[in-house]
């Protein structure tokens, strides 16, 4: 198994579980009213006062008590499916 294909498998599963947590958080704050869902998918990627003050005014109780989410994984597995595409494509060019 090359470099790249671990990185795009890693990223993809980095990226499955950020969208995960992302909905484990947001979807009771879009279903409370305190954001639209474009907002909320906005949250996926940053960190703003509008998503912290959302999940603070949440409030509801996550499923394994998850309450706050965090950008970094969701960067994490893009920055790593993105080195596997640059490695994949500089192995195709170096053949």
């Amino acid at each position: 198994m090359t470099l790249a294909r671990v990185l795009g498998t890693l990223g993809a599963t980095a990226l499955v579980i950020a969208a995960g947590w992302w909905w484990l958080v947001f979807r009771q704050v879009i279903d409370n009213g305190y954001m639209s869902i474009s907002g909320a998918v906005l949250c996926a990627g940053t960190s703003s006062a509008a998503c912290d003050l959302a999940m603070a005014l949440c409030g509801a109780k996550h499923p394994f008590g998850i309450e706050s989410y965090s950008a970094s994984l969701f960067w994490l597995a893009l920055a790593s499916l993105l080195a596997s595409l640059a490695g994949s494509a500089y192995a195709r060019l170096a053949d």
